[in-house]
């Protein structure tokens, strides 16, 4: 695996994008869907909510980078960060041990498309865009933009 590439091309890397300009790619991730049914608040009725969470694995280095959405419809489409009453979207950006950041704002679209073989666990791919804007815990912002993702999904 080895440490994100940054800058100049990222080749086949099922991940890449941009933190403050620099353009840093994942060597290796994946890409989890998995339902749950939970009862509805409003009228006590069951609600299946499917999620889609995206790990972008760099072990030699100390970055986690991940995000999830979660919808009570269909997954697949754009997802803010701002919960919506079917749909919620999660973005998680650190380097432990030198900064950590609170969400201020994030964007990012799933798709999910079968594979003609090759796929583990049912055959689809995930791929998709993201974006966010990001306090750092001790002061200042980073912007992560241009994000790309393409990772065949297992199941949990």
């Amino acid at each position: 695996m080895g440490t994100p590439t940054m800058g100049g091309s990222c080749g086949d890397s099922p991940a890449v994008w941009q933190e403050d300009g620099t353009t840093l790619c994942a060597t290796s991730g994946e890409a989890i869907l998995s339902t749950n049914t939970t009862l509805n608040p409003f009228d006590g009725g069951p609600v299946v909510e499917t999620s889609l969470e995206v790990l972008l694995l760099k072990p030699t280095t100390s970055y986690d980078v991940s995000f999830i959405v979660t919808s009570s419809e269909g997954l697949g489409g754009s997802y803010a960060c701002t919960p919506s009453p079917t749909s919620v979207a999660e973005f998680n950006y650190d380097e432990v041990g030198v900064f950590s950041t609170t969400t201020t704002s994030c964007s990012i679209s799933v798709m999910l498309a079968p594979l003609d073989g090759g796929a583990p666990d049912g055959g689809l791919m995930a791929t998709g865009t993201f974006s966010a804007v990001l306090a750092v815990t001790d002061g200042g912002t980073k912007k992560i933009s241009a994000g790309t993702f393409t990772y065949p999904v297992t199941s949990q």
